[in-house]
């Protein structure tokens, strides 16, 4: 299952979009995803997410991975430029516990909200859509099966609106 998860990713790669095109195409037309995969979940009554993703370690790999990805990104590492280490490393221990506590694991996530946690960092659909990118390449990198990839994507899909910031336009009623 994992080989033909990555394989599957490494396709949709080569045809351009990347592995999370699909799911930004659904997210595109309004369907909500999250409510298909919560009645696949039900359905097939299986072990959490966090157990499926390799537990805490399976986490930390992804969180770690994708870290790194983001903050050599030209686009994103402003988000970390001049930031001291110890606030880095404080920041990767809280995506780490959220991670890990949301999808099932006893982890305690002691964080702020997404939308307080974000909210001055000025986000942009450009942003969001560069993020998305990578957490594919990663979940593909560390051959993540498409069912654990799409319940992760459905999940993040639900946080973006307290993520990203509306264009100065929309905000401003125009």
């Amino acid at each position: 299952l994992v080989g033909a998860a990555r394989d599957a990713a490494a396709a949709r790669a080569q045809r351009g979009g990347g592995p999370f095109a699909h799911l930004l195409e659904v997210a595109g037309t309004g369907c909500h995803a999250l409510s298909l995969l919560e009645t696949d979940q039900m359905q097939q009554n299986a072990a959490p997410l966090y157990t499926r993703l390799g537990g805490n370690a399976g986490i930390t790999a992804f969180a770690d991975d994708l870290l790194g990805r983001l903050q050599s990104d030209a686009l994103l590492r402003r988000f970390w430029d001049g930031r001291p280490a110890t606030s880095v490393a404080a920041e990767r221990q809280l995506l780490i516990d959220y991670l890990c506590h949301k999808t099932g694991g006893a982890e305690e996530y002691k964080g702020r909200t997404m939308a307080g946690s974000h909210a001055h960092l000025n986000i942009t659909e450009a942003d969001w859509s560069t993020f998305l990118k990578h957490a594919g390449d990663v979940f593909a990198a560390l051959g993540v099966p498409e069912r654990e990839q799409g319940e992760v994507v459905a999940f993040v899909l639900g946080l973006k609106e307290d993520i990203v910031v509306a264009p100065l336009y929309t905000r401003l009623g125009g």
